[in-house]
């Protein structure tokens, strides 16, 4: 990679979680990335994720990679919250399997470049562009956990 190369965050991701912040609404990233990639990334992007969620799980030998629900279950134990009264967003079918898996309601973000119909395949309640998508209806996403449970 060049030197001068950037990681580019999707559009709306910083302002999601800094409202998510806002509203007390508890946090986690659940990434298959390494601790040491995920900070290779994150200092390329400049975002600051210490301060925009409450817990970041990387993956590492005694977690299993996406689709396995290792990561969230263990971000899960975490945020010490029942996983039908969460919610993931992920853009990868990946995600939605895990999610399954480990009985998390899910949204899809389309802005990772996967077709709409692979993430409904593997159990998207909605799909939205992007973070900044998904920030201007966060009233009705935060919503799905109580309908997922219904």
């Amino acid at each position: 990679m060049a030197k001068d190369s950037i990681f580019r965050i999707f559009p709306g991701t910083e302002d999601l979680l800094s409202e998510l912040r806002r509203g007390s609404v508890a946090t986690a990233v659940a990434t298959s990335s390494t601790k040491a990639h995920l900070n290779a990334t994150l200092a390329s992007s400049g975002l600051d994720l210490d301060r925009l969620v409450d817990h970041i799980v990387t993956g590492g030998p005694s977690l299993d990679s996406k689709p396995s629900p290792d990561l969230i279950q263990a971000a899960l134990e975490k945020l010490a919250i029942d996983p039908q009264r969460t919610i993931m967003i992920g853009d990868t079918p990946h995600d939605g399997e895990a999610c399954a898996r480990a009985g998390v309601p899910f949204v899809g973000l389309l802005c990772g470049g996967q077709p709409p119909d692979d993430l409904s395949r593997v159990g998207a309640l909605a799909l939205y562009a992007d973070p900044a998508d998904l920030l201007g209806h966060l009233p009705e996403a935060l919503r799905f956990p109580s309908r997922f449970s219904e």
